[in-house]
């Protein structure tokens, strides 16, 4: 029997029917079109749970929700989201999906979730002690130490995209300045392309694609290494993310940090800068034995790690 894994960001909800070895099937996506509010995002999840389940035969074993914003996961509501995901504040996911299909349901932040999908089926698997950032639309994370989730008081620890890497530095969704996501998440890197583009007078055919309105997906963002002012602003957006290395390994020792979202197609292009300011600045000792790895799982860890929250719960 499956259960329905689905992962809402800020720019696309995916799903699929998840066995309890990882495996999936019957993998589809949705626009969010989070500005139509969270009502209008909550109706196009139960159409997308409604599709899977029909897909299953109609017998599942539950849902698991992966969501931007802080999710408390012992209720499923929703406690607080940025702007990337208007009105979804208090939105209760867990009751409106058992009410609805009558199975079990559980809701987490995609970081966190993703986190459990890369510990349990991917990078992680023989790892106790790791940090998991998504770097996509916004900037997620999961803390994993001595094998548990770090969830915190309120179950929602692991807003790492809103870490402070500099006091007065651009504004973030959140209302606050300097966050980590104002810097590396994809929205960021592509505005700040186009922002020195204008100041500069820069053209280019990607600039120009850029600029006209092209999708801001995954291969958009590749195209951008073959850019000479693409590369310029990925070099910097790795060196903002090396500065975040630097606070992660020094305050929490992990053994591994894994790169996860639609931005890790930059690959080495990124990480490189941020793998030379950690090797520099971060304490020696919590350099040493980290590794700094791609997520194996891709854009499927929340979802799948959404869906292993039904299971841990047997």
């Amino acid at each position: 029997m499956y259960t329905i894994g689905i992962d809402i960001g800020g720019t696309k909800i995916a799903g699929a029917l998840v066995d309890r070895s990882g495996d999936m099937r019957d993998r589809i996506q949705y626009p969010t079109k989070a500005s139509e509010g969270g009502q209008a995002v909550m109706a196009r999840v139960i159409d997308m749970v409604g599709s899977l389940r029909q897909a299953a035969g109609g017998k599942i074993e539950g849902i698991g929700v992966a969501s931007g914003g802080q999710i408390d996961p012992r209720t499923g509501v929703v406690i607080h989201a940025t702007d990337l995901l208007p009105g979804w504040k208090g939105t209760r996911i867990t009751e409106t999906l058992e009410q609805r299909f009558g199975v079990k349901a559980r809701a987490l932040n995609d970081g966190s979730a993703a986190a459990l999908g890369e510990g349990r089926f991917g990078a992680a698997k023989d790892v106790t002690d790791f940090v998991l950032l998504t770097l996509g639309t916004g900037v997620g994370g999961g803390i994993v130490s001595d094998g548990k989730l770090l969830s915190g008081a309120l179950g929602v620890a692991g807003s790492i995209g809103h870490m402070i890497i500099d006091c007065d530095g651009r504004p973030c969704n959140c209302g606050s300045r300097g966050c980590l996501e104002s810097y590396v998440s994809g929205t960021a890197i592509l505005k700040r392309m186009s922002k020195l583009a204008v100041e500069r007078g820069y053209d280019s055919p990607f600039i120009r694609r850029l600029m006209q309105g092209e999708p801001r997906n995954s291969s958009l963002m590749r195209d951008a290494i073959d850019d000479e002012l693409g590369a310029e602003v990925i070099r910097e957006a790795g060196e903002y993310l090396g500065w975040g290395f630097v606070s992660l390994l020094n305050l929490l020792n992990p053994a591994m940090l894994i790169i996860g979202g639609g931005v890790a197609v930059l690959g080495d292009a990124l990480l490189d800068p941020a793998r030379e300011i950690a090797r520099r600045h971060a304490l020696r000792g919590e350099w040493d034995p980290v590794r700094i790895v791609r997520a194996e799982l891709g854009n499927n860890a929340g979802l799948v790690g959404a869906a292993s929250l039904v299971w841990e719960t047997d």
